[in-house]
């Protein structure tokens, strides 16, 4: 599985422009998408709350939101890449 199909799967995708994607953001409640990735590089941003970062973060905060292990997020990454 790579990142789309991991976006696909965990995130409400509202638009798609090539590799770049809006979803509402999993980091905060909203209605409309301000959250955007770019599914062939890994990196993300939410225009509305300002979480930012690569998909090793986004994954941690989907699968475990109350923390994990990285050794369990690098794992994880290896399945999904």
């Amino acid at each position: 599985m790579n990142y789309r199909s991991f976006v696909e799967t965990h995130l409400k995708v509202k638009n798609r422009a090539g590799n770049e994607w809006q979803c509402l953001c999993p980091f905060h409640d909203e209605r409309d998408a301000s959250f955007s990735i770019n599914v062939q590089r890994g990196l993300f941003i939410c225009y509305a709350c300002g979480e930012k970062g690569a998909f090793p973060k986004l994954v941690e905060h989907i699968t475990h939101p109350n923390g994990v292990e990285p050794t369990c997020v690098t794992a994880f990454l290896l399945t999904y890449r």
